[in-house]
């Protein structure tokens, strides 16, 4: 009981938080499956402010699968090539567009199966697609959603890396769940950038500091705030 109690309480606390001081990008303002698809992959492995800064640019010169499936490859490098791993970037890009084109007849599908038949889109990015295109409350577990319920309920797993583990996908579904809105989602990836870093943790101001786990177990007296 206990559990679902501090469930209920961390969602609601997020998501006043959440109200106040959410990130505003261009790629949370669409529900075009195919536009959050180019965001997710441009996404991996570098910082949301990085993207931003060619994310528009992007969708404007490929506003459609089709467009992205005639696009020569060194047009695509050009706009991209800052966020790195671009060469990487460009042939998911280009592979995913041209089995949209040959199997949906470049209808970006809804159905999570068929998403995940497209090379390069796993569960993160399915999710990701669901939530915000069709509304699904599906969570969207990377190491930073990972993090803060590692910190908030104590959670561990005997995997060698949590994101495989299914009990994790589990929990953190009932959250999205509870919360009643996919938006819950950038509500943790917010709180996971701006509160609960990976170091230097700004655990003083905290919104859920009273049922985090990690929060009571740590010397108050040592926190450093950068």
């Amino acid at each position: 009981m206990k559990n679902y109690a501090n469930k209920k309480i961390f969602v609601e606390k997020l998501l006043t938080w959440w109200k106040k001081h959410k990130r505003n990008f261009p790629w949370r303002e669409t529900n075009d499956p195919y536009k959050i698809f180019v965001a997710e992959v441009l996404l991996k492995k570098t910082t949301s402010s990085q993207v931003k800064q060619i994310y528009s640019q992007f969708v404007e010169t490929f506003p459609t699968v089709k467009d992205l499936y005639t696009a020569d490859k060194e047009k695509i490098i050009k706009i991209i090539r800052p966020l790195g791993m671009y060469k990487q970037r460009t042939g998911q890009l280009k592979s995913a567009a041209e089995y949209i084109i040959k199997n949906f007849s470049g209808k970006f599908p809804t159905e999570k199966q068929e998403l995940l038949e497209i090379p390069g889109i796993g569960e993160y990015t399915a999710n990701a697609i669901l939530s915000f295109s069709a509304g699904s409350l599906e969570p969207l577990l990377d190491r930073n959603f990972i993090r803060v319920i590692e910190r908030v309920f104590c959670l561990k797993t005997t995997k060698k890396r949590a994101k495989e583990d299914k009990n994790f996908w589990k929990f953190a579904k009932s959250l999205v769940e509870q919360s009643g809105t996919p938006y819950f989602n950038y509500a943790v990836l917010d709180f996971a950038a701006i509160i609960c870093k990976a170091k230097n943790p700004k655990c003083q101001i905290c919104p859920a500091k009273e049922i985090c786990c990690y929060y009571s177990t740590i010397d108050k007296n040592k926190i450093v705030y950068k």
